[in-house]
């Protein structure tokens, strides 16, 4: 595997009333080339913040993002707006959450397909055309020629997520970045869009970074988890080692929220308290005031992360003294 992606110190500040708001603070995180890693969390933690400044999508205007962002290589934080549009769908391409919010409800869906082909792949006006109708019969949609002068809204938005990826993959990128892919979906179209999703990297080769807040798909998609809690990451690992051995109280609480076959009429678990506030100053263990397992020594400065077993890592100070339940 050839190393693909590295996060290191990355930071994102959003200016506020409050002052600086820390919303990503100090991730650490590797990538490697045709890899699959999720990256989970609760809302708020910091994953889509990370995910965008990996692409240079933060407003620049009020935004802080420093640290280092290493793509085969080259430091993407030094790079100017051209050379990021150079490197957005070719090096790296993003699919954002709502399919319905992304493409422009006032163009015909044919016209904003063949324009990405155009934009991105630099094929002329004749070849996108061919290329967008191609990918609507890849999509199985029927009369793709009647269909390229539909509207958005006349397509279901597991059709839209499905172009959607097609479309971030029009320039081949060696990475693609999905953020909550199947969060405005139904279950059922949510897992034929994952699916196509891996038939793709599997068929391409890439790399493939999942953000999600959904545990219960993970195991399906990726092959390694990174556990992100209030702007850092907590616990890195393969998926099956991290989900059945969580080395983290954290990750043992999301797996303990998630809901279980069976378990219909019965309470579901929660992580009581709140994540702390993005203006907070850095005080211990960020997890601190809502882990059972905490002693009063967690609040001794931030616990580092150390080496939770093979290929693992863990930023908790009890990583080597608790044993912490997983699923199976």
């Amino acid at each position: 595997m050839s190393g693909l992606l590295s996060l290191r110190g990355l930071r994102v500040a959003f200016a506020g009333e409050g002052g600086a708001a820390m919303a990503v603070r100090g991730v650490d995180l590797e990538l490697e080339g045709g890899e699959g890693l999720a990256l989970v969390g609760e809302s708020g933690s910091g994953k889509s913040a990370t995910a965008k400044a990996i692409l240079g999508l933060h407003d620049m205007s009020s935004t802080a993002v420093t640290g280092s962002v290493r793509f085969e290589g080259r430091e993407l934080l030094e790079l100017g707006e051209a050379e990021l549009r150079s490197f957005r769908g070719r090096g790296a391409s993003m699919v954002f959450q709502d399919p319905g919010t992304s493409f422009n409800p006032l163009l015909r869906m044919g016209e904003q397909v063949a324009e990405a082909f155009r934009s991105v792949a630099g094929l002329d006006r004749k070849a996108a055309r061919e290329a967008a109708l191609g990918l609507f019969s890849r999509l199985g949609i029927r009369d793709p020629v009647t269909r390229y002068a539909q509207y958005p809204h006349e397509f279901s938005g597991g059709m839209l997520q499905r172009m959607m990826i097609l479309l971030a993959l029009a320039g081949r990128p060696r990475l693609l970045v999905a953020d909550e892919p199947t969060t405005a979906l139904d279950v059922t179209v949510q897992a034929q869009v994952l699916l196509f999703l891996e038939e793709l990297k599997e068929e391409l080769g890439m790399a493939v970074l999942l953000v999600t807040h959904d545990m219960g798909i993970v195991a399906e998609t990726s092959t390694r988890i990174a556990v992100m809690y209030a702007g850092r990451i907590v616990e890195t690992g393969g998926t099956a080692e991290v989900l059945g051995s969580p080395a983290h109280p954290y990750t043992e609480a999301l797996l303990e929220a998630m809901p279980r076959p069976g378990s219909r009429g019965t309470r579901l678990a929660t992580i009581l308290g709140l994540p702390p506030g993005v203006y907070e100053a850095d005080s211990g263990c960020p997890f601190f005031p809502r882990c059972r397992h905490a002693l009063a020594s967690c609040m001794d400065g931030l616990p580092p992360s150390v080496e939770a077993g093979p290929g693992r890592k863990s930023a908790c100070f009890r990583t080597h003294s608790l044993s912490l339940r997983g699923i199976a």
